[in-house]
């Protein structure tokens, strides 16, 4: 039987990931959604699906809208970002929040099994709307680009 890459396994004793480093290749399916629409995008009724590194991006871009603490999903796991104290607090140091939010994206990451490095972290706030960009190593070698508005 093949391990489920797409999360990792979670050990009882001090309940932090435990995986093994994969190449693109491994990465299962997943299925593209439209954030700006909130559904899943189909084609000829069915759900389009993306595999390798578009599956690792979609992954990414779903993460990023998660909210810390709150997906019963991810309960007891150390996925999601806080923006929305962050990012609308006036009372902290801008330089403060950006730092959080990068150190919050990274160890979300981390529990992508396919994912080494991420760096080059901007955010852009617009009113409403963060926008994240930041650059994504993959255990491959292969670099790709996120470029995310969140609302």
């Amino acid at each position: 039987m093949m391990e489920n890459l797409a999360f990792p396994t979670i050990s009882d004793e001090n309940s932090q990931p435990v995986y093994n480093p994969v190449s693109v290749e491994d990465i299962k399916s997943s299925f593209v959604y439209d954030f700006d629409k909130n559904s899943f995008i189909f084609v000829d009724g069915t759900p389009k699906e993306v595999i390798k590194t578009e599956a690792v991006k979609e992954w990414i871009c779903m993460v990023l809208r998660v909210r810390k603490n709150s997906c019963k999903v991810f309960e007891g796991l150390d996925i999601g970002l806080s923006y929305d104290e962050l990012i609308g607090s006036r009372a902290l140091p801008l330089g403060f929040a950006r730092a959080e939010l990068e150190r919050e994206i990274k160890d979300t990451l981390s529990y992508c099994p396919a994912i080494s490095n991420a760096y080059n972290f901007d955010f852009k706030r617009l009113k409403r709307t963060l926008e994240i960009s930041f650059t994504c190593v993959l255990n491959t070698g292969e670099v790709i680009f996120i470029d995310e508005r969140i609302e």
